[in-house]
């Protein structure tokens, strides 16, 4: 993906619903990766992970959020 437009990483993004995995790398890294024709994966023992919730269950945790807020409202009176 390094050598696509925005616009074409984010049709690859929306392609695959619930999932996206992307591997962020700094400029140097990739060079020297490519420079010594190396393969650069997330699988490598330094790569760190980050997830995030899927997005129903975020969407849920929005929708509790705001009905504690309104809740609040009623009872504070607002």
């Amino acid at each position: 993906m390094e050598r696509l437009s925005c616009g074409q990483v984010i049709e690859r993004i929306r392609a695959v619903r619930g999932q996206t995995r992307l591997l962020v790398v700094a400029a140097e890294v990739d060079r020297f990766f490519h420079e010594h024709h190396l393969p650069l994966s997330s699988s490598l023992p330094f790569v760190t992970v980050c997830q995030s919730q899927p997005s129903s269950t975020f969407d849920e945790q929005q929708q509790q959020q705001q009905q504690q807020h309104q809740q609040q409202g009623v009872a504070l009176g607002t």
